[in-house]
């Protein structure tokens, strides 16, 4: 499926190109209506960013143009231009693009921000829940395959024996053998937990079968370890659960910046040291990360933008 040049949507992804320029939260929250509204409009504008360098040289002749009939003196904002200045610069973008052999224009992108989570539905009988922070590529030709860029996410997986589900993590694929699992990709990490039914982990040099309320880590140096894990944590953050088991407390924080949506860092002499419990997200804000602190026997302090968890008094005693 792919777009004509004159196909509105490339118009449309032009001006959004140039909205976002200089717009605030009400411009990017209408910009991700437009995008969720239609496949087709992802791919447009894919092409339009992809010419990002080609484009800001148009957007800047354009500007000067405006400035110098601007008859108040002062040079007119971006946005006074966005009319199009009689059609000029989209027919500049789509002549450009028209020289462009499109990219493989069936894979698209979908993102979530820290604290958001998503839930998508790729073919009848499969979909994919997306938790903060994660980005995830799929094919619009193949519904059957997708790749898992950062981030976390739960798949619930129809099992086609002819055609198996098949998750790329880098140089990593997951086959699906009947199979809810949730994966992890973050620090160069890999985890994976499976629920139900069984999925193959095929990475370099090793092949791994793991069954239902069993776990994978795979470290960036190719160490894979498998380990038992309760049925009921797989998956339990769409609910704002999480459960550990002797789990390192920079895996814990990592957990609580994409729920919360708040970057939240460990101090190094604590990064590894294991907790077991069960952590429930009631809320947001300042009140939340308190009450947590105490669950995880840690203090929470506010540096620059987010948090940095350190040891408590009772550490310390």
């Amino acid at each position: 499926m792919g777009i004509e040049m004159h196909d509105p949507a490339i118009e449309r992804a032009i001006e959004w190109h140039v909205k976002l320029s200089d717009g605030g939260g009400d411009t990017w929250e209408a910009f991700a209506d437009w995008i969720a509204e239609d496949p087709r409009h992802a791919e447009a504008y894919d092409r339009v960013e992809a010419l990002d360098d080609r484009i800001e040289p148009l957007l800047a002749s354009l500007d000067e143009g405006q400035a110098a009939n601007d008859t108040q003196g002062g040079p007119a904002p971006r946005r006074g231009f966005m009319l199009w200045a009689g059609g000029a610069l989209a027919a500049s973008i789509v002549a450009v693009l028209a020289l462009m052999p499109p990219a493989n224009s069936q894979r698209y992108e979908i993102a979530t921000a820290a604290g958001e989570r998503r839930q998508i539905q790729v073919d009848e009988g499969t979909d994919i829940a997306l938790n903060g922070a994660t980005k995830i590529i799929l094919n619009r030709d193949d519904p059957r395959a997708a790749a898992l860029i950062e981030g976390q996410a739960l798949f619930r997986v129809r099992h086609d024996d002819s055609r198996p589900f098949v998750l790329e993590i880098g140089e990593v694929r997951v086959v699906d053998l009947g199979t809810i699992f949730d994966v992890v990709r973050e620090d160069g990490q890999i985890r994976i937990a499976v629920s139900e039914g069984k999925v193959e982990y095929r990475g370099p040099g090793k092949t791994v079968a793991l069954d239902a309320g069993q776990s994978l880590v795979a470290e960036a140096a190719g160490d894979v370890q498998v380990y038992d894990t309760p049925i009921e944590a797989v998956g339990a953050w769409q609910h704002r659960r999480y459960l550990y088991s002797g789990a390192p407390l920079s895996r814990v924080a990592a957990d609580l910046s994409r729920a919360l949506g708040v970057p939240i860092r460990v101090a190094p002499a604590l990064a590894k040291r294991p907790f077991s419990g069960n952590l429930q997200i009631n809320g947001t804000g300042d009140e939340e990360l308190r009450r947590l602190a105490i669950a995880l026997d840690v203090t929470l302090e506010p540096s620059g933008q987010g948090w940095v968890m350190g040891s408590s008094r009772r550490a310390h005693d």
